[in-house]
This record gives C-alpha cells, sequence and structure tokens, in this order.
C-alpha cells in the first residue's frame, strides 16, 4: 500500500464522481422500488437493534458456554431475549410504552452491552468452517436453506397476514402501544396467555410503529434458531449431519414458513434448543460448576413457557433428562444428585416463569387464566366452549403420533393442522445406527435428545386426548430442537453405514435435498403466487397485495378504518383485529352474538340497545363466518332466527357481496 497522498484523494473522488454523476441519468430503481427497501431496511435495522441487545446480555450473563460457537451464539441470544421480555414486562407495566422509551432502552441496553454484543457477533465466523466441512451437501443444503430464508423474509417485510398474528401476536402490542402501557386486556382472552414473544414484539413495534419490524424480529430470531441447531448438532456429529438436521427441520412447509408469520413458536424453538444445549454443556455428573450451568437450563426452559403454556412439555422433559442422568457410580448419593439437579432445574424455570402467572393473578385472579376456572371475561359458558372440545380423531392419534403428525398434518386442516415434513420422522427413527462410533460426548447429548423427544412426546400424545386444540404441532415446537438433533444422528448413522454396492449416505442425502428443495420450491410458488415478489421490489402496491391474501377482510377493515374517529365497531364471527384495534372490538371467541342473544332473551331490540348503551356505533358482520356456525350443535336454533331479524333491522353502510356487511346502529 502506497502512503495517504493528494493524489490518492483525487483518483477516489474522480471514481464516485464518475459513478455517481452516471447513476443521475441511469437511475436502477424507481422512487417506489427504493422507498419500499429503504422501508425494509429500517425495519430489519431496528429488530436488528433488539436481537444485538440480546446478544450483548446473553454473552454478558453466559460467557464462556462450552458450547461450539454458532450454538453458543444462539443460546445466548436466547437467554437475551428471555430477559427482555421480563424487562419489556416490567418496564412496560410501571413506565409505559412509547417509541421514545422503546428506543431509549434499546440504544442504552446496547451501549452497555457493546463489548459484551461485539464477542457475540464474532461467534458468527464459525458458520463459514461449518460450510467448509460439510462439502458438497452441505453446500446444496446451505444453497436451499438461503433460499428459503430469502423468500420467507420477502414475505415477512410485507404487512402481516397469518391469522394469529392478526387476532393476538400483534393485535396485543397494538393496543399497548395505543393505550400506552402493558395492562389487562378484558375483551382479548388471549391477554391471559404468557406473552414473551408479544412483548418483544410489541418492543419492536414501538420502535417503528410498522408490524413488519416485529415480523422480521421473528424472522431473526428463527434465523438464529437455525444457526445454533446447525452449530450444535454438528458439535456432537460432524457437519454433514448437522446440515441433515437443518435439512430436516425446514422440510417442513408450516416449520419454514412460519418464519415470516409473525407467530411465537420460532421463540419457543429457540429458547428449547437453548434448554437442549445448556443441559449437554452442564458436562457429565462429576463436571465443575454443573449446578449452574443446569441453573442455566431451566431459566430457558421457563422462558419457553413464558411463551407459550404447551412448552410445559419442555419442562418436563428437561426433568426427565436429569432424573435418568447417566451416572458412573451408583449407590443413594447418586440419586439424591440427581434429585438435586431436577429441583435446581426446576426452580429456576419457575423463577423465569413466575412473572405471567403473578400478572394474571393482580388481574383477575387466576394464575393460568384463562384455563381452568371461570374468570375475567372466561365465563364458565366460554370455559367449557374454548376448553372442552373433544379430542380429535381416534386413539391412533396418540399411539402414533410422530407418524400421525407427519402424514396427516396439513396447514390449515383440523388435527395437527401443521406440516412439519417427513425428514424428522424418516431419519429421527434411524438415530441409533451409529451410536456405537459416537464419542461419549457426542452419546450423552444424542441421549438428552432422545429422552427429551420421547417424554414429550408422551405428553402431546397425552394432551391431545385432552382437548382438540392440543393436539397442533405448532403448540410443541420447543420440542423440535431434539427431534432435529436426533434426525441428525439418523443420517449420520446411514452416513457410515454401507451396504455392497450401495452408499445410504449419499442416497440420504440425495433425499434431504429433494425434500428440502421441493418445501422451498413449493414456498416460492406461493410468495409468486401471492405477488410478495413484486410487492416487496414495489412493483405492486401493497393494497393489492393484501387484498389478495386477505381477501374481503382486508376491504372490510379499510371500511371500518374510514368512519369517523369517534366510531367503535363491534365484531360479529370475525376475530383479526389488528388493523382496527383500540376503536373495533373483535369476536375472539366467536360466542359474542350467542352470549348476547342469550343476554337480551333474543329480543332484537334489547340487543340492539344493549349495544349502544356499550358504546358501540357500528356493527360489522362477517356472515360467512357465521354460516360456518350454523350447523354446529352446540348453538340452539334461536340464535339464528335472532341475528337474521337484527341484521334485517339494521341500515348496511357497506356491503362487500354479502361477505362483510357494516352496519350502523341506530
Amino acid at each position: 500500500p502506497t502512503p495517504f497522498s493528494l493524489k490518492g484523494l483525487l483518483i477516489a473522488a474522480w471514481l464516485i464522481l464518475v459513478s455517481g454523476a452516471y447513476y443521475v441519468t441511469h437511475k436502477p430503481l424507481d422512487g417506489t422500488t427504493a422507498l419500499r427497501l429503504v422501508q425494509t431496511a429500517w425495519d430489519l435495522g431496528a429488530a436488528g437493534l433488539l436481537v444485538l441487545a440480546a446478544g450483548g446480555i446473553g454473552r454478558w450473563l453466559l460467557p464462556n458456554l462450552p458450547v461450539r460457537p454458532a450454538a453458543r451464539m444462539a443460546v445466548q441470544a436466547a437467554f437475551g431475549l428471555g430477559v427482555l421480555g421480563l424487562v419489556q414486562l416490567a418496564a412496560g407495566s410501571v413506565f409505559g410504552v412509547s417509541a421514545r422509551t422503546g428506543w431509549i432502552s434499546a440504544l442504552l441496553l446496547l451501549a452497555v452491552f457493546r463489548r459484551p454484543t461485539l464477542h457475540w457477533l464474532r461467534d458468527l465466523s464459525d458458520m463459514a468452517e461449518i460450510l467448509q466441512a460439510g462439502g458438497r451437501f452441505g453446500l446444496l443444503v446451505a444453497a436451499l436453506t438461503a433460499a428459503g430464508l430469502g423468500l420467507t423474509f420477502i414475505t415477512a417485510a410485507l404487512p402481516p397476514a397469518a391469522f394469529d398474528a392478526l387476532v393476538y401476536h400483534l393485535a396485543l402490542p397494538r393496543v399497548y402501544l395505543e393505550t400506552g402501557r402493558f395492562g389487562f386486556v378484558p375483551d382479548n382472552f388471549f391477554w391471559g396467555m404468557p406473552q414473551t414473544g408479544e412483548l418483544l414484539y410489541t418492543w419492536a413495534l414501538s420502535l417503528t410503529g410498522r408490524p413488519e419490524t416485529a415480523a422480521l424480529l421473528g424472522w431473526c430470531a428463527g434465523a438464529l434458531a437455525l444457526v445454533g441447531t446447525l452449530g450444535y448438532a454438528t458439535q456432537l456429529l460432524g457437519a454433514r449431519a448437522g446440515w441433515a438436521a437443518a435439512a430436516a427441520l425446514l422440510a417442513g412447509a408450516t416449520v419454514l414458513n412460519e418464519l415470516a408469520w409473525a407467530y411465537v413458536d420460532w421463540f419457543a424453538y429457540l429458547f428449547g434448543l437453548g434448554c437442549l444445549a445448556a443441559l449437554h454443556a452442564a458436562g457429565d455428573p462429576g463436571a465443575p460448576g454443573r449446578r449452574g450451568r443446569i441453573a442455566w437450563a431451566g431459566a430457558l426452559a421457563g422462558f419457553a413457557l413464558g411463551t407459550k403454556y404447551s412448552a410445559g412439555a419442555l419442562l418436563l422433559a428437561g426433568l426427565a433428562t436429569l432424573l435418568l442422568d447417566d451416572d458412573p457410580y451408583a449407590g443413594r448419593r447418586v440419586y439424591a444428585r440427581r434429585l438435586g439437579n431436577a429441583v435446581v432445574f426446576g426452580l429456576a424455570a419457575a423463577a423465569a416463569f413466575a412473572p405471567w402467572p403473578f400478572k394474571n393473578v393482580l388481574a383477575v385472579g387466576n394464575p393460568l387464566h384463562p384455563f381452568f376456572i371461570p374468570t375475567g371475561e372466561m365465563t364458565a359458558e366460554r370455559l367449557v366452549l374454548y376448553t372442552g372440545q373433544p379430542a380429535w380423531g381416534g386413539w391412533e392419534n396418540a399411539v402414533l403420533l410422530p407418524w400421525q403428525a407427519t402424514m396427516t398434518g396439513l396447514e390449515g386442516a383440523p388435527g395437527f393442522a401443521a406440516s412439519i415434513g417427513p425428514l424428522l420422522l424418516a431419519l429421527g427413527v434411524l438415530a441409533p445406527l451409529g451410536w456405537g462410533s459416537l464419542s461419549p460426548d457426542a452419546r450423552r447429548g444424542v441421549r438428552q435428545a432422545a429422552v427429551i423427544a420421547a417424554v414429550g412426546l408422551v405428553t402431546w400424545a397425552v394432551a391431545g386426548r385432552l382437548s382438540g386444540l392440543l393436539i397442533q404441532s405448532r403448540l410443541y415446537f420447543a420440542l423440535f430442537p431434539a427431534l432435529a438433533v436426533l434426525a441428525g444422528a439418523g443420517f449420520r448413522g446411514l452416513d457410515r453405514f454401507d451396504w455392497p454396492g450401495v452408499r445410504l449416505g449419499r442416497i440420504a442425502g440425495l433425499v434431504c435435498l429433494l425434500v428440502l428443495g421441493l418445501n422451498v420450491l413449493q414456498t416460492g410458488a406461493g410468495a409468486l403466487r401471492d405477488g410478495a415478489q413484486a410487492a416487496f421490489l414495489g412493483l405492486k402496491e401493497l393494497e393489492s397485495y393484501s387484498t389478495g391474501k386477505l381477501g374481503m377482510y382486508h376491504l372490510a377493515m379499510a371500511a371500518v378504518n374510514d368512519l369517523p374517529s369517534a366510531a367503535r365497531v363491534l365484531m360479529l364471527y370475525e376475530p383479526r383485529g389488528l388493523a382496527c384495534v383500540p376503536h373495533c372490538d373483535p369476536d375472539e371467541f366467536l360466542d359474542r352474538w350467542t352470549t348476547d342473544a342469550a343476554a337480551n332473551r333474543h329480543d332484537p331490540n334489547a340487543i340492539i340497545a344493549a349495544w349502544r348503551s356499550a358504546g358501540y356505533t357500528h356493527l360489522l358482520y362477517f356472515r360467512t363466518g357465521a354460516e360456518f356456525f350454523r350447523e354446529d350443535a352446540r348453538f340452539p336454533a334461536e340464535d339464528w332466527l335472532a341475528l337474521n331479524a337484527v341484521v334485517n333491522a339494521l341500515e348496511p353502510v357497506v356491503d362487500l357481496d354479502g361477505v362483510y356487511i357494516l352496519f350502523v346502529l341506530p
């Protein structure tokens, strides 16, 4: 290199001048595309700010976690995100939520933990070594994974359209920001659920005011979870098996597409991965500092439970792992040590989870609201309607759960309601194949994954027989890291087990690439059909994109938002309220009509008068949604007669082909 000189500066200025002058008259992007990309960069930057803060906090709290750097990065970020969720709960309750408090607290955290954050980021370089060690197979899986991440990123950067995000994952954060603080939301029974994910979304939403920022935060959490899965499986099983574990996970259409939906299941997965890796990092029974690392694992299980009640399956599985710990010694002292480890794990999980039942006790007196006890807006009738659903299908769904969840689970269909792909099952059951060639450390990790998977699947099966809602696969994403590790172990066993003239590892690799490739192709075709790529680049209006994704619902929300600011809209048979809360009251239980009709003796005039006295000025009636319930035996015929009378008595303001009708209440 030559020393700095005026000549060099002039040459650099000349290059910049000529290049800049060229693009004055040869614009590579039009204004709409440039604006859309700038908005996406802003959303990603705001979401990334929270991820960096989480990584720095986790690095500071868990600086010497003895796992591979890529896995350590994910575990530390998971712990940091759990802490940030609790920070937002406390700060939002006491100081409120706003753009100012969101930015100040995020930047302050980043400044305080700047050094741990830089060290945390350096661990990302481990991905280059894993990619190189994975060979051609790893390179191809990485390319398909990158394509899947890119497609879901595009969707996440666009206005949200997934059902649960519109009902509560993003709707509750919008209410908190509109009201200025975290507080009880009596009209939305999902408020009683643990809300680690929702409060992280609240923080992200406060930074920009755009739900796309929250969706991109969820996407970042999922991407970190993939990095951690790859790193942890590679540590135990080698790079090729690590890439196979990632492929098995992303082979599920629901698993891949949920990266873009602003749901909270990927947060649960990340916490589950952290718990699994921390349990392994605790070392063998005689390792120094083991109890402390078990406590970290318990806290991560508590964070998972603080994201979804159903993640309690991970807590039970973690306890079982410690109680069944492989110990070379025997005797009464060993059992006491195992029990002590389980107690430490359970207490740490309880401490991390405790704020969520505590806020329920303060609000309604029921720590597990909205379940078990009629409290708040969850009346006894609603409790039966919501939790009293019979088990879906027959006993084969419990006895053959892995097979049934894989083969009959379809996204949006009844029952398992998710497509999880074939590779978790196909490769996972082959995990014992390479057992003899594993190192003692790898055996311990695979054994822990097997115990967590087995106990978790039994819990899932039993819960599914208690209620039809509890059979859904996405409720148990916290268990999927263990399933991914077992799939990687199965691939490794095939990779090392050859029949004469047949290389099973090559066949397994081709199957992984084919299945993952088909899933990425399906995701890309869906995005292309929805016009996601065109909307992302500004070649399609966002209004047109949202209408294509949401149909008449988007037009109905536009009609509601066109009403005067003083209007308050009651919604019947439509639970999705993100676009209009808090000026609308969605029908989250889908029983508002039944409740109001019974309370007013099915008298149309009395029902309308009750709505007016409650402050409602308009009624949004989702007629198609109502028709879906007309044949449901739980609702009496007189409900429908009274509903017809009310609809006929009201004056429509907007009629969207009879699908949605907006009425004014006289």
